[in-house]
Parts: C-alpha cells; structure tokens; sequence
C-alpha cells in the first residue's frame, strides 16, 4: 500500500527513484506504482492519494506488517510513528536529506532489536506511507 498526497516537484527529481521530467505535477505514488510493477509485474499495489490521519488509509495499514516511512519533516515522522506503535507495526524511518555542502543520510527507526531478512520481506506485507 502506497499512502501520499504529493505529487513530482522539480526539486523532488534527485531522490525521487523513477522519476523524470516528464513526472512533474504526477502522483509520487503513481511514479511508485510504476516502478514496482515494472520490476515486479504482478504485485499487487494498493494507493491512497492521500495524507495521513485519514481514517480509510488508517485501516488499511492496520493489516500490513511494516510500515516504510519516507518523510522529510519530524512533525509527520511523529504522527506515523504514533500510528504504528498503536498498531503494533514494525516502523522503518528511511528519511534521508541532502545537506547544502553535499553531504547526505537518513536513519532507520523500528522496534528495537527487531531485524528484518530480505526473504522475510518478501512474502510480507509491507506499506509505504508519506505524509
């Protein structure tokens, strides 16, 4: 499940994975879409064009079993983390930023200890949420 309500900006375009100039003024999530289907053709993508809270996206998220939030500011981070500590949701923080003097990074943020193998990613259900 994809939750945004954001759409491709010019300034998004250097970390937005898939993106191109033609994506301009397009749903991140569509852009998201596209590219999971494109590497995996027969997942099953469910989107929300919307922010968070929303009560619809809420429950739908209530059934999966880690959250990837992909946020730029701590104020939204908060509310996501609040959700899936609520939930009970392993909650992964890949925030990342691109300081002025060029220098990057990001955090990952979960229920501590927890560890995650690629092969159990794979045959769980996993959301992406931005708000």
């Amino acid at each position: 499940m994809l939750v945004d309500s954001d759409t491709v900006t010019e300034s998004s375009l250097n970390r937005l994975i898939g993106a191109g100039a033609d994506d301009v003024g397009t749903a991140k999530i569509a852009v998201a879409d596209r590219m999971l289907t494109t590497i995996q053709p027969d997942v099953r993508v469910i989107t929300k064009e919307t922010m968070l809270p929303d009560e619809v996206a809420q429950d739908a998220l209530s059934d999966t079993t880690y959250i990837f939030g992909c946020l730029d500011e701590d104020s939204p981070r908060l509310t996501l983390t609040e959700l899936a500590t609520s939930l009970g949701i392993t909650y992964l923080d890949l925030a990342s930023d691109v300081l002025p003097d060029g220098e990057y990074g990001g955090r990952v943020v979960g229920r501590a200890c927890r560890t995650t193998s690629a092969a159990h990613m794979t045959t769980s259900t996993a959301s992406i949420a931005t708000i």
